[in-house]
């Protein structure tokens, strides 16, 4: 059942978690992220506005204000070191990242009173076209208070400081939760945001975190004492409760969630693993503890195929020498019992426990199969998922020894997004990236022919390879590509119309003229680089051309 109606909620009932102990969860959570304090409350306050605009009776807003407070329940379990990253996540941690609604919803569903709270903790990143995760939901699929938590949930990270960017003007939140309708998130509860953000002119929405307690004991001692049926549902043992201070964090079942798992001691001078759970056997195609200890000699080292150890050794091992807090993230080759070669990833934290002192608990999986797609899609930039530099090489060469041998002409478009720099100054480099693939995707949606081919030269710079092409056709699709990318309207307060734009240069270089020419293909983009600065010359948002 989707809707909630009163009778649903009422379900919810007399927990003995009240209020002030939700409050308290919600507040953990935001204390482990140094840029979302308040996150929680805040979602939680605009879900209910939402909720009351769409019709909910008052009885039912304050269950719903407690449900959305632990919407991201699960980031217990994501290591403090990725949600604080300063630079671009990596795939292994943002799929970290991407785990917490299924920690949150296995940590809620062992609630029994509070089912909606697993629910919401689980949807709330389900997207409403089904691109989003962890099920692929799709449409009213997707339980609707989750709906409105989505979008009130992408509106306060927006309007937040975060690690890797300040806050964003109130005028591009607005244009990416319109953007995102029907996309991202519900119409209509997407529409009730931007009503609000509308009514909201002195932007005060994202000043309600006042009051938030951002000083938070993470031991489990204080778990066990505020919500014994919270900590009961991590399967943790009466005597893990009494022997080991650690995050709590480390005490999910991460068997169920992650990818691996083991922990790591230094002891009289030499690191030694004490613990490996079965996803770890697994990998090394071990059956158990004794096999892994065999033919690993139990240390961190022994685990490394002897021709990366010398690679990663200042990134892990050297750290757990020292002591250090975070292990960097690394790839390396693993020898498994039966001889064969895998490749995984680790990163991971240390840690307090009683019993050993200074623990690394350290997260792996294995990435073979990743790491080979890897080597054969070199051609494809990952920021936009276009070709990238090194096939444009490729294709420029070929495509100009057709026309040395064939005649023909060959034609070339080089755009470049005007004052880009200034964007990704402004509204961070994340929103940057994403600002590239949709200006990407909107050129490749205007292409017309599977010969024209669109590259990512650099940078914010594209070009587009345009074989058997007149120049004033190339002109034209040049056009084409301007105008798609001024269709999106994507905000640009620093660019030269108030939104983003793109300036082109065409060139073109005939079989005849490649023919006699020592470098035809450093020409060719010789001619279209200049015909792009006459572009930008003329007041960017222009195309221009110049032929050889």
């Amino acid at each position: 059942m989707n809707q909630i109606t009163p009778a649903h909620i009422n379900d919810f009932g007399e927990s003995s978690l009240s209020i002030q102990i939700i409050q308290i969860l919600a507040d953990i959570i935001d204390a482990k992220d140094n840029f979302s304090k308040g996150h929680s409350t805040r979602v939680a306050r605009y879900v209910q506005e939402i909720s009351r605009r769409y019709g909910y009776p008052e009885k039912i807003l304050p269950k719903i204000y407690s449900a959305s407070l632990l919407h991201d329940l699960g980031k217990i379990g994501v290591p403090e070191f990725i949600l604080n990253k300063k630079s671009k996540l990596t795939e292994t941690e943002f799929n970290i990242i991407k785990s917490h609604p299924v920690i949150g919803a296995h940590i809620l569903k062992k609630i029994s009173t509070l089912p909606e709270f697993a629910t919401v903790a689980r949807s709330h990143h389900e997207r409403f076209d089904g691109s989003g995760y962890p099920d692929g939901l799709k449409g009213t699929d997707i339980p609707e208070l989750a709906r409105i938590v989505a979008v009130a949930d992408a509106y306060d990270a927006m309007t937040s400081n975060r690690s890797y960017r300040d806050a964003l003007p109130q005028k591009y939140v607005r244009f990416e939760i319109a953007n995102g309708k029907g996309k991202q998130f519900d119409p209509v509860f997407a529409d009730i945001m931007l009503k609000m953000i509308d009514e909201d002119k002195k932007f005060k929405m994202r000043e309600i975190s006042k009051g938030i307690n951002n000083n938070i004991d993470f031991s489990t001692s204080f778990l066990v004492s505020v919500c014994p049926e919270l900590a009961l549902s991590l399967k943790v043992s009466e005597q893990e409760y009494k022997g080991i201070n650690i995050p709590i964090s480390m005490l999910i079942d991460f068997g169920k969630c992650m990818p691996g798992g083991f922990l790591v001691y230094k002891a009289k001078g030499k690191e030694e693993i004490i613990y490996a759970n079965d996803i770890v056997f697994k990998i090394f195609g071990c059956k158990d503890i004794d096999e892994f200890k065999k033919l690993t000699g139990y240390t961190f080292s022994g685990m490394v195929f002897e021709q990366d150890l010398e690679r990663i050794k200042l990134s892990i091992i050297e750290q757990i020498e020292k002591n250090d807090f975070n292990l960097d993230y690394v790839e390396y080759r693993i020898r498994r019992k039966d001889g064969k070669i895998r490749w995984i990833d680790d990163y991971g934290r240390l840690v307090y426990t009683a019993e050993y002192g200074n623990v690394f608990y350290v997260l792996i999986r294995d990435i073979t199969e990743q790491h080979v797609s890897r080597e054969i899609l070199t051609d494809v930039d990952h920021v936009t998922s276009v070709f990238n530099r090194r096939h444009f090489d490729i294709n420029i060469n070929k495509d100009i020894t057709s026309i040395i041998h064939n005649g023909g002409r060959l034609c070339m478009v080089m755009l470049d997004i005007d004052k880009f720099k200034d964007f990704n100054d402004l509204y961070g480099h994340l929103i940057g990236d994403k600002c590239l693939s949709q200006v990407a995707q909107a050129m490749q949606s205007a292409l017309r022919r599977k010969s024209d081919i669109l590259f990512r030269y650099g940078g914010e710079e594209f070009a587009v390879l345009l074989p058997g092409t007149l120049l004033e056709d190339a002109v034209k699709l040049a056009e084409r590509l301007r105008l798609a990318v001024r269709k999106l309207e994507i905000p640009h307060e620093h660019g030269p119309y108030g939104i983003v734009t793109v300036s082109a240069g065409v060139g073109m270089l005939t079989g005849e003229n490649a023919r006699v020419l020592e470098d035809p293909a450093a020409t060719l983009i010789n001619l279209a680089d200049q015909a792009l600065y006459k572009a930008k010359g003329l007041g960017r948002d222009m195309v221009a051309s110049q032929g050889n």
